[in-house]
Protein backbone atom coordinates (compact mmCIF):
# COMPACT_ATOMS: atom_id res chain seq x y z
CA UNK A 1 0.00 0.00 0.00
CA UNK A 2 2.72 2.29 1.01
CA UNK A 3 4.12 1.51 -2.62
CA UNK A 4 1.50 2.38 -4.20
CA UNK A 5 0.55 5.65 -2.32
CA UNK A 6 4.35 6.55 -3.38
CA UNK A 7 4.03 5.61 -6.55
CA UNK A 8 0.93 7.76 -6.83
CA UNK A 9 2.27 10.83 -5.28
CA UNK A 10 5.19 10.58 -7.83
CA UNK A 11 2.78 10.12 -11.09
CA UNK A 12 1.06 13.44 -9.51
CA UNK A 13 4.30 14.82 -8.77
CA UNK A 14 5.44 14.85 -12.29
CA UNK A 15 2.21 15.53 -13.81
CA UNK A 16 2.36 18.74 -12.11
CA UNK A 17 6.21 19.51 -13.33
CA UNK A 18 4.50 18.85 -16.58
CA UNK A 19 1.40 21.32 -16.01
CA UNK A 20 3.62 23.82 -14.63
CA UNK A 21 6.09 23.90 -17.49
CA UNK A 22 3.66 23.74 -20.25
CA UNK A 23 1.82 27.00 -18.02
CA UNK A 24 5.41 28.21 -18.09
CA UNK A 25 5.83 28.26 -21.59
CA UNK A 26 2.30 29.24 -22.90
CA UNK A 27 2.84 32.47 -20.58
CA UNK A 28 6.41 33.03 -22.15
CA UNK A 29 4.49 32.80 -25.94
CA UNK A 30 1.59 34.69 -24.79
CA UNK A 31 1.63 38.72 -24.19
CA UNK A 32 -0.81 38.54 -21.09
CA UNK A 33 -3.22 41.38 -20.61
CA UNK A 34 -2.58 43.49 -18.03
CA UNK A 35 -4.70 43.27 -15.51
CA UNK A 36 -3.79 46.04 -13.06
CA UNK A 37 -6.01 48.93 -13.12
CA UNK A 38 -3.73 51.49 -15.18
CA UNK A 39 -3.18 55.46 -14.11
CA UNK A 40 -6.00 57.51 -15.92
CA UNK A 41 -4.41 59.37 -19.07
CA UNK A 42 -5.68 62.85 -19.85
CA UNK A 43 -6.70 63.22 -23.14
CA UNK A 44 -4.54 66.18 -24.38
CA UNK A 45 -6.70 66.75 -27.52
CA UNK A 46 -10.36 68.39 -28.20
CA UNK A 47 -13.28 66.58 -28.73
CA UNK A 48 -13.50 66.58 -32.07
CA UNK A 49 -16.79 66.04 -34.41
CA UNK A 50 -17.43 64.78 -38.01
CA UNK A 51 -19.29 65.88 -41.13
CA UNK A 52 -19.27 63.12 -43.80
CA UNK A 53 -20.19 65.03 -47.10
CA UNK A 54 -20.66 63.94 -50.80
CA UNK A 55 -18.53 66.09 -52.73
CA UNK A 56 -20.46 67.92 -55.30
CA UNK A 57 -17.34 69.22 -57.46
CA UNK A 58 -13.36 69.22 -56.93
CA UNK A 59 -13.87 72.12 -56.39
CA UNK A 60 -15.92 72.29 -52.64
CA UNK A 61 -13.02 70.48 -51.79
CA UNK A 62 -10.52 72.67 -53.23
CA UNK A 63 -12.01 75.36 -51.37
CA UNK A 64 -12.06 73.78 -47.84
CA UNK A 65 -7.94 74.03 -48.47
CA UNK A 66 -7.85 77.34 -49.66
CA UNK A 67 -9.19 78.53 -46.52
CA UNK A 68 -5.49 77.95 -45.03
CA UNK A 69 -3.19 80.63 -46.64
CA UNK A 70 -0.22 79.30 -45.40
CA UNK A 71 1.26 76.59 -47.98
CA UNK A 72 2.76 74.09 -44.79
CA UNK A 73 -1.06 74.24 -43.13
CA UNK A 74 -2.60 73.59 -46.54
CA UNK A 75 -0.41 70.19 -47.08
CA UNK A 76 -0.92 69.42 -43.35
CA UNK A 77 -4.69 70.00 -43.83
CA UNK A 78 -4.81 67.56 -46.96
CA UNK A 79 -3.32 64.71 -45.39
CA UNK A 80 -5.50 65.18 -42.69
CA UNK A 81 -8.66 64.94 -44.92
CA UNK A 82 -6.64 62.07 -46.82
CA UNK A 83 -5.79 60.20 -43.48
CA UNK A 84 -9.63 60.74 -42.61
CA UNK A 85 -11.01 59.42 -45.89
CA UNK A 86 -7.83 56.41 -46.30
CA UNK A 87 -7.38 57.52 -49.69
CA UNK A 88 -5.08 59.77 -51.29
CA UNK A 89 -5.99 63.53 -52.56
CA UNK A 90 -5.83 62.54 -56.24
CA UNK A 91 -9.21 60.17 -55.95
CA UNK A 92 -11.44 62.43 -54.53
CA UNK A 93 -13.84 63.69 -57.70
CA UNK A 94 -17.68 64.53 -57.72
CA UNK A 95 -19.52 62.20 -55.67
CA UNK A 96 -16.68 61.30 -53.25
CA UNK A 97 -17.62 61.02 -49.74
CA UNK A 98 -15.25 62.96 -47.64
CA UNK A 99 -15.45 63.29 -44.13
CA UNK A 100 -14.71 66.43 -42.62
CA UNK A 101 -13.96 67.44 -38.75
CA UNK A 102 -14.88 70.63 -37.34
CA UNK A 103 -11.09 71.37 -35.59
CA UNK A 104 -8.19 71.35 -37.24
CA UNK A 105 -5.13 69.98 -35.43
CA UNK A 106 -1.88 69.30 -36.72
CA UNK A 107 -1.40 66.11 -34.69
CA UNK A 108 -2.82 63.51 -36.59
CA UNK A 109 -3.00 61.87 -33.01
CA UNK A 110 -5.98 63.50 -32.51
CA UNK A 111 -8.05 61.65 -35.06
CA UNK A 112 -7.23 58.44 -34.02
CA UNK A 113 -9.33 55.89 -33.90
CA UNK A 114 -7.32 53.60 -31.65
CA UNK A 115 -6.13 54.65 -27.79
CA UNK A 116 -4.20 57.65 -27.19
CA UNK A 117 -2.95 54.84 -23.96
CA UNK A 118 -2.90 50.94 -24.26
CA UNK A 119 -2.33 50.06 -20.96
CA UNK A 120 -1.93 46.28 -21.66
CA UNK A 121 1.32 47.06 -24.26
CA UNK A 122 2.62 49.58 -21.25
CA UNK A 123 5.95 46.96 -21.07
CA UNK A 124 6.57 46.55 -24.29
CA UNK A 125 9.29 48.68 -26.56
CA UNK A 126 7.52 49.04 -29.67
CA UNK A 127 4.24 47.78 -31.18
CA UNK A 128 1.89 48.36 -34.53
CA UNK A 129 -1.61 47.84 -34.39
CA UNK A 130 -3.88 47.16 -37.44
CA UNK A 131 -7.55 47.37 -38.01
CA UNK A 132 -8.88 45.69 -40.91
CA UNK A 133 -12.29 47.19 -40.54
CA UNK A 134 -10.93 50.87 -39.68
CA UNK A 135 -8.53 50.74 -42.41
CA UNK A 136 -5.87 52.34 -40.41
CA UNK A 137 -2.69 51.57 -37.73
CA UNK A 138 -1.48 52.87 -34.29
CA UNK A 139 2.05 52.93 -33.71
CA UNK A 140 2.72 52.63 -29.67
CA UNK A 141 5.93 52.67 -27.40
CA UNK A 142 5.53 51.27 -24.28
CA UNK A 143 1.94 51.79 -24.54
CA UNK A 144 1.49 55.61 -25.55
CA UNK A 145 0.48 56.43 -28.98
CA UNK A 146 3.28 57.84 -30.85
CA UNK A 147 1.73 57.49 -34.72
CA UNK A 148 -1.51 57.16 -35.86
CA UNK A 149 -1.84 56.73 -39.55
CA UNK A 150 -4.33 55.40 -42.47
CA UNK A 151 -3.90 51.60 -44.53
CA UNK A 152 -5.62 49.73 -47.07
CA UNK A 153 -5.47 46.50 -46.59
CA UNK A 154 -5.88 43.38 -48.51
CA UNK A 155 -9.31 43.29 -50.69
CA UNK A 156 -12.08 39.90 -49.72
CA UNK A 157 -9.97 37.64 -52.04
CA UNK A 158 -6.64 38.08 -50.92
CA UNK A 159 -7.42 39.38 -47.21
CA UNK A 160 -4.62 40.27 -45.03
CA UNK A 161 -5.40 37.93 -42.18
CA UNK A 162 -5.19 38.89 -38.56
CA UNK A 163 -2.92 37.29 -36.03
CA UNK A 164 0.55 38.29 -34.20
CA UNK A 165 3.36 38.95 -36.64
CA UNK A 166 7.04 40.30 -35.81
CA UNK A 167 9.03 42.39 -38.70
CA UNK A 168 11.34 40.42 -40.41
CA UNK A 169 13.16 42.42 -43.30
CA UNK A 170 13.22 45.61 -44.67
CA UNK A 171 14.23 47.41 -47.79
CA UNK A 172 14.49 50.94 -49.19
CA UNK A 173 12.47 49.83 -52.64
CA UNK A 174 10.88 46.43 -53.19
CA UNK A 175 9.30 45.08 -56.45
CA UNK A 176 6.45 42.79 -56.18
CA UNK A 177 6.68 39.03 -56.74
CA UNK A 178 3.60 39.29 -58.54
CA UNK A 179 4.91 42.02 -61.06
CA UNK A 180 8.00 42.96 -61.47
CA UNK A 181 6.66 46.68 -62.27
CA UNK A 182 5.13 47.04 -59.13
CA UNK A 183 7.76 48.88 -57.27
CA UNK A 184 6.86 49.32 -53.04
CA UNK A 185 9.29 52.03 -51.58
CA UNK A 186 10.04 51.42 -48.04
CA UNK A 187 9.08 48.05 -47.81
CA UNK A 188 8.75 46.09 -44.14
CA UNK A 189 7.97 42.33 -44.27
CA UNK A 190 6.00 40.87 -41.54
CA UNK A 191 5.25 37.77 -43.24
CA UNK A 192 7.93 36.01 -44.75
CA UNK A 193 6.47 32.85 -46.43
CA UNK A 194 3.14 34.91 -47.78
CA UNK A 195 5.55 37.96 -48.67
CA UNK A 196 2.96 40.27 -46.17
CA UNK A 197 4.55 43.82 -45.59
CA UNK A 198 3.90 47.41 -45.17
CA UNK A 199 4.86 49.40 -47.83
CA UNK A 200 3.87 52.57 -49.88
CA UNK A 201 1.50 52.34 -52.43
CA UNK A 202 -1.57 53.42 -54.64
CA UNK A 203 -4.10 54.26 -52.05
CA UNK A 204 -7.93 54.58 -53.19
CA UNK A 205 -9.49 54.15 -49.82
CA UNK A 206 -10.74 50.64 -49.40
CA UNK A 207 -9.49 47.51 -48.57
CA UNK A 208 -7.95 46.57 -52.38
CA UNK A 209 -4.53 44.82 -51.35
CA UNK A 210 -3.09 41.31 -52.83
CA UNK A 211 -2.93 41.11 -48.38
CA UNK A 212 -0.33 43.52 -47.79
CA UNK A 213 -0.86 46.99 -45.81
CA UNK A 214 -0.60 49.71 -48.27
CA UNK A 215 0.49 53.32 -46.97
CA UNK A 216 1.24 56.78 -47.98
CA UNK A 217 4.41 57.32 -48.64
CA UNK A 218 5.10 59.82 -45.45
CA UNK A 219 3.83 57.18 -43.36
CA UNK A 220 5.70 54.23 -44.70
CA UNK A 221 8.90 55.51 -44.83
CA UNK A 222 8.53 56.75 -41.02
CA UNK A 223 8.00 53.79 -40.25
CA UNK A 224 10.26 52.11 -41.98
CA UNK A 225 13.08 54.27 -40.35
Amino acid sequence: MKKYLALLFLLSFICWISCANNDSQNQANTLQADTTKPEPIEDPFPVIKYELRTLKSLGELLTLVRQYKDSTEREQYKKLLATLSRKEFRFFVAGSKVVIPDTFVKDLRAYSVFPQFYPGAKNLKKLVVVDNHMQAYACYEYGKLIRFAAANTGKERTPTFPGRYSLNWKKRVHKSSLDSAWEMPFTWNFHSEAGNAFHQFVMPGRPVSHSCIRQFIDDAEWLFK
